[in-house]
């Protein structure tokens, strides 16, 4: 009888001891507001990241942002490229242009029409690393903490008669979301 007691006991102290929030609705009580900025100006995000498959073999998955920027109506497109490998979504990135795993590169997108009408484009210089959390999940839908403090973006555009980079100059920019990512691999 005594052994059944304390089993019975063991059995109660374990129960109490899992975590209470074992439900996956709970988000990260970190809360990240989501937004970007360029240069001196500070943008709120309004919409979600979503994924847009590669276009072609040997590219990257990317991860977009379309967001109005204006009264007028202007809309920005930002790109995120992290290069996953084999491996997860969540971890430490480091900015790079030669496509190696777990690097990432950005491309800011300005006065968005079309995918061939835009102001300018940029061509990424330097950043400091992309990060990716996972905050916990919505519905069933997991919540991401994207961040990237410090990145220089060189924006211009691609001269394709003279096969060259022509920079307009620098902008600055950071990034932080919370939020889902639509349409995940």
């Amino acid at each position: 009888m005594r052994g059944c007691r304390l089993i019975w006991i063991c059995s109660f102290l374990i129960v109490l001891s899992m975590p209470a929030g074992c439900s996956d609705e709970e988000v990260d009580p970190t809360f990240v507001e989501s937004e970007f900025q360029l240069d001196d100006a500070l943008y709120k995000i309004e919409s979600n990241l979503y994924w847009e498959r590669a276009g072609e073999a040997g590219e990257e998955d990317q991860i977009r942002l379309v967001q109005e920027v204006s009264e007028d109506g202007e809309k920005d497109m930002i790109v995120l490229i992290p290069v996953l490998g084999s491996g997860s979504l969540e971890g430490s990135y480091i900015f790079s242009k030669t496509g190696d795993i777990r690097t990432y590169n950005v491309v800011y997108v300005r006065d968005i029409e079309n995918e061939k009408s835009f102001e300018w484009i940029t061509n990424g210089n330097f950043g400091s690393p992309l990060t990716i959390v996972r905050a916990g999940s919505e519905k069933g839908v997991p919540i991401y903490t994207v961040q990237i403090e410090d990145f220089e973006l060189n924006y211009g555009f691609y001269d394709f008669l003279g096969d060259k980079w022509v920079s307009l100059g620098v902008k600055k920019f950071s990034f932080q979301y919370q939020g889902v990512i639509e349409r995940l691999r």
